[in-house]
C-alpha cells in the first residue's frame, strides 16, 4: 500500500514545494535602473525549497532546512506561512528591502472557480481552478485524490491538495506528498516586527512608490531582501 493510499489511518500529511520566482512586470517597470537590477538578480537566485505540513487543521510551510526540530515544525523563512484553521488565524514571515515582519491576518477563503481542465502532477490527475488574490489572478491544481483543502504558500480551501499554484510572481510545483503519522507541533514565524496585515500593506505601498512602483495600478508585488 501506498503513502498516498492511506489517508484515513493518518491524521497528518507532508509534502514537498520547489518555488520559482518570476520577474514580474512591477519589477520590470521599476524607474530606478539600479535597483530593478538588483531586484532582477535576486529573483533569479531566489528558487527556493519548502516544506510544507498539515494535522487537525494547523499547517506550517516553511522554507528553513531544518523546519522539522526535534517534535516541532519550525515556520519560517522565506515567506513562510502558519495557518491555524480552528481559529482562523494566518500568520506569515515576510521582508520589505532588508527588514524582516511577522504579518497576522485573519484567515479568509479565497473564492474557487473549478474549471474542467486536467493534468498530470506526481501521476496524480490534477484539476485546474482559478481566484483572484486582491487584484491578481492566482491558478492552481488540485489533486482530489488527496483529500486535504490544503496547497503552498497559504492556499486552501479546493476539495483536494493543491499540487501547483501559479500567480505574477511565484510558481510553486509539488515534489513529494507522503503521509505521516507522526505528530508535530507547528511553530509559527517568530523573527521580526509584528504587524497587522493591514499595517504590512501600508508600508508595503510605501516603499513601491520610492521604488517609483505604482501597486494600485501594478496590483502589488512581493518586495525582497536586496
Amino acid at each position: 500500500m501506498s503513502a498516498l493510499s492511506c489517508f484515513s489511518q493518518s491524521k497528518a500529511i507532508k509534502a514537498s514545494y520547489f518555488c520559482e520566482m518570476k520577474i514580474p512586470d512591477e519589477v520590470k517597470d521599476m524607474k530606478d535602473e539600479n535597483i530593478r537590477m538588483l531586484v532582477i538578480e535576486q529573483l533569479k537566485e531566489k528558487n527556493l525549497e519548502y516544506t510544507m505540513y498539515f494535522r487537525d487543521g494547523t499547517y506550517g510551510f516553511s522554507s528553513l532546512s531544518d523546519a522539522i526540530r526535534g517534535d516541532n515544525f519550525v515556520v519560517g523563512g522565506e515567506l513562510g506561512v502558519f495557518l491555524d484553521m480552528k481559529k482562523k488565524e494566518r500568520i506569515s514571515q515576510e521582508t520589505i528591502i532588508d527588514k524582516e515582519f511577522i504579518v497576522k491576518d485573519t484567515l479568509s477563503p479565497l473564492s474557487w472557480s473549478i474549471g474542467s481542465e486536467t493534468k498530470t502532477i506526481l501521476g496524480k490527475n490534477c484539476i485546474k481552478a482559478t481566484a483572484l488574490v486582491g487584484k491578481t489572478e492566482l491558478t492552481a491544481w488540485f489533486c482530489e485524490e488527496i483529500p486535504v483543502q490544503v496547497g503552498p504558500a497559504g492556499y486552501c480551501g479546493l476539495p483536494g491538495l493543491i499540487m501547483e499554484a501559479e500567480d505574477n510572481n511565484f510558481v510553486y510545483t509539488a515534489r513529494n506528498v507522503e503521509y505521516t503519522s507522526s505528530n508535530l507541533q507547528i511553530v509559527p514565524p517568530s523573527k521580526g516586527q509584528i504587524l497587522s496585515r493591514e499595517k504590512f500593506d501600508r508600508l508595503q505601498e510605501k516603499k513601491l512608490k520610492e521604488m517609483g512602483v505604482d501597486s494600485k495600478e501594478k496590483g502589488g508585488v512581493q518586495i525582497i531582501r536586496l
